[in-house]
């Protein structure tokens, strides 16, 4: 009898993971957007705080983290990569903070979900920031059996490619220790949104 209920879970789990495997991924997109503009211009007192712990339950923000990283993910000593990982969240966050800072709320268009394979898809989105049009392109992968963000194109640049050159030439005369410095250094940065690319 245990045998038999496993086999049903087992197979109730696995189709549950195969329809939301099914499940257009621009549709939590488009939720997670609209819920990250919301908490942005809510006038909340902690609001890089509840972007960042909204977005790691939506998505495993480690993975963009590691394909920016690339084979450098190697070169980092085993005790500082949860704080790089850590660092890099807030950067990033909070140069988008400081780049919204002072504009109206955005719009977003979503288009329809291009299927690269059975595990790779884009969403092509159109961001409008005080009616300025900007082209950006979710590449989401399947993981697990959830659509996981592996890259983010604006304006025909990635931000995995991008970032990678960066910590590839850093790296080229510089240790997990020094990187842990710089971004610490980056994150009294007053001009944070200038100082990264894009």
């Amino acid at each position: 009898m245990n045998i038999l209920k496993l086999s049903f879970l087992a197979f109730f789990f696995c189709l549950s993971n195969n329809l939301f495997a099914t499940i257009d991924p621009s549709i939590q997109l488009k939720e997670t957007s609209e819920n990250v503009l919301n908490i942005l211009y809510s006038n909340s007192q902690d609001t890089e705080k509840e972007i960042i712990e909204y977005l790691s339950k939506e998505y495993n923000l480690d993975i963009i983290i590691r394909r920016t990283l690339g084979r450098n993910w190697n070169k980092i000593e085993e005790g500082h990569r949860a704080k790089i990982v850590k660092l890099i969240k807030q950067l990033v966050l909070l140069a988008y903070l400081d780049g919204m800072s002072g504009k109206s709320k955005p719009e977003i268009e979503f288009s329809n979900t291009r299927y690269i394979s059975s595990k790779r898809a884009e969403v092509p989105t159109t961001l409008y920031i005080d009616n300025k049009p900007i082209v950006l392109v979710y590449r989401l992968g399947l993981v697990q059996g959830k659509w996981e963000i592996l890259d983010i194109v604006i304006e025909n640049i990635s931000i995995v490619i991008t970032y990678r050159k960066q910590f590839d030439a850093f790296f080229t005369n510089n240790s997990s220790k020094d990187l842990v410095k710089k971004l610490e250094t980056l994150l009294t940065d007053e001009n944070l949104d200038q100082s990264l690319p894009l």
